[in-house]
């Protein structure tokens, strides 16, 4: 995703697995998380590698978390 953002700067949390962005910046990093799904985890149009999965469950749940402004 991060080579496919072009927005403000991310804070990484390793320890608990979190990323942080200004919330200026959300549909952006969406946009960059969906591209990422399209470039790097997608084998063709009906099926996502692994790591296509795991982009997947990011763009998920930036959009569940962006629904429910948590």
């Amino acid at each position: 995703v991060i080579e496919c953002y072009e927005g403000g700067n991310l804070e990484f949390d390793d320890e608990k697995f979190n990323i942080k962005i200004n919330s200026n910046d959300i549909g952006e990093f969406q946009s960059a998380a969906d591209e990422a799904i399209i470039v790097y985890g997608m084998v063709n149009q009906d099926y996502l590698t692994d790591l296509g999965c795991e982009l997947q469950w990011l763009y998920d749940e930036i959009y569940y978390q962006t629904t429910l402004n948590v």
